[in-house]
């Protein structure tokens, strides 16, 4: 067992002294403890010079001299009986020292040249789009290039030094590029210089003459739609199926059913459409595209 010290007499004194002055007192050692605000059981091992288990030697010192000063024996001898005991706080050892140096590069530098690197590549971004640069880069409409040969430029710079509209030779070599955006092609100008348009698919027209009857479907009922004028006409039956689908010439057309039949009409303003002899409001199911939808026979 290890007493507060080991040289034997003044320290296991001391213990027997804060004993004595607690019993001569008259308290136990709970109202010690109660007093020192210690378990019980430090009191106990205190008085008995045992301190092992007491956590480190800076707070049995301190149970000590609490201790001490509680039951009136002077600090002094408390002082006297550690400096001759051999239970002492350990050495501090220092297992590294930064440099100066060092601390100031870690702690200011490096921060600051992360600081530094990050406004300069975000400060130009920042003038860019405060500029209005950003946006027209974003909107901007890229023309499209053609290359010709010489001979071809030869001939559209003369036709367009004829219209007043001048081309500028750009290569040496005897290409040039044409901005197709900005230059207007005389009609003077070569064929290859023309930029054909896609050809795109052209619906089929409907059978028959103008002014002739085409009759579609089979039915009790029938529609009649007359047309001012060229119009995209589709027909659906109440099941869904296309009953005609066509670019349609001016003219009366006819179709029969004994359902519902929906019908969509483009150029509505010059399209008529009667149900069984009555006339319909073509102008309440009409677009701002001009396109009209609307059912015949489906509320009787």
């Amino acid at each position: 067992m290890n007493s507060i010290g080991h040289s034997g007499g003044q320290d296991m004194e001391l213990a027997g002294r804060l004993r004595a002055a607690r019993e001569r007192l008259g308290w136990s050692v709970e109202e010690v403890g109660a007093q020192l605000r210690l378990p019980a059981r430090v009191i106990e091992r205190v008085e008995a010079g045992d301190l092992d288990g007491l956590g480190a030697p800076i707070y049995r010192r301190g149970y000590l001299r609490s201790f001490a000063r509680l039951v009136g024996i002077p600090e002094e001898e408390v002082s006297a009986a550690l400096a001759q005991a051999a239970v002492g706080e350990p050495e501090l050892v220092a297992t590294g020292v930064q440099p100066r140096g060092q601390y100031m590069l870690d702690r200011v530098v490096r921060p600051a040249s992360y600081i530094a690197l990050t406004a300069l590549i975000a400060l130009p971004v920042v003038w860019w789009a405060a500029s209005g640069r950003l946006g027209e880069e974003l909107t901007a409409v890229r023309s499209f290039d053609l290359q010709i040969s010489a001979d071809e430029l030869a001939g559209a710079e003369a036709a367009a030094a004829a219209s007043q509209a001048p081309l500028s030779r750009e290569d040496p070599q005897g290409s040039a590029l044409v901005r197709a955006s900005l230059v207007a092609l005389p009609p003077e100008a070569p064929a290859a210089l023309a930029v054909p348009a896609p050809e795109l698919p052209v619906p089929a027209m409907s059978e028959g003459q103008p002014g002739g009857v085409l009759v579609a479907g089979s039915g009790a009922r029938e529609a009649v739609l007359e047309l001012a004028g060229d119009s995209w006409v589709e027909v659906v039956d109440g099941s869904g199926r296309r009953v005609h689908q066509a670019l349609m010439r001016p003219g009366q057309w006819r179709f029969r059913s004994d359902g519902m039949l929906a019908f969509t009409i483009g150029n509505a303003r010059a399209a008529r459409l009667l149900a069984d002899g009555q006339p319909l409001d073509l102008d309440s199911h009409r677009s701002a595209n001009d396109v009209a939808r609307i059912e015949v026979f489906g509320g009787d």
